[in-house]
């Protein structure tokens, strides 16, 4: 699941490289992989804690 969120994210943010430069997500598996999106995006991630 979590290379299908990864995939998407990109396909999804591609068009709008340069405008996009963070994405804050929260802490769950669905961006385990966002090393990729860092190098295939440029853009920062930050992820926060729920609670």
């Amino acid at each position: 699941m979590a290379v299908n969120v990864t995939e998407e994210t990109i396909d999804l943010l591609m068009p709008y490289k340069k405008q996009v430069h963070t994405i804050t997500a929260n802490s769950g598996r669905k961006l385990a992989h966002h090393e990729k999106i860092v190098k295939d995006l440029g853009v920062k991630i930050y992820s926060f804690l729920p609670y």
